[in-house]
């Protein structure tokens, strides 16, 4: 069963994210940040990350889709920063493709 979409795996410094198996496309949040202008990082960063990420046609089409549904939102507030000191690290927002399958009342990220 195919219900692949791009998800947000996690919102954390970058020290306490667990990983994933799929490539992951990261966005350092140093503020508070509208659905645009994430849709415009997370673009930014497919561009910055291409040729590592090896992205299937399909999975480009699903973060096309992902980012054109984020900036339809316009300026709704995706996630909300206070602002950062020079020493301070930003939290970093973790996205990858899932296809989520549902078991027992549990859902799991891939079969």
């Amino acid at each position: 069963m195919n219900n692949k979409k791009v998800a947000l795996l996690d919102y954390c410094m970058s020290d306490y994210f667990s990983g994933y198996h799929l490539p992951v496309v990261s966005v350092c949040v140093n503020q508070t940040i509208t659905c645009e202008d994430m849709a415009s990082e997370i673009q930014s960063e497919i561009n910055a990350t291409f040729d590592y990420l090896d992205l299937s046609k399909e999975d480009e089409a699903l973060y096309k889709t992902y980012c054109n549904e984020l900036k339809a939102k316009g300026s709704e507030i995706f996630i909300e920063q206070t602002e950062l000191g020079e020493d301070e690290e930003c939290a970093v927002a973790y996205f990858s493709i899932i296809n989520p399958v549902y078991s027992n009342g549990l859902m799991f990220l891939n079969p």
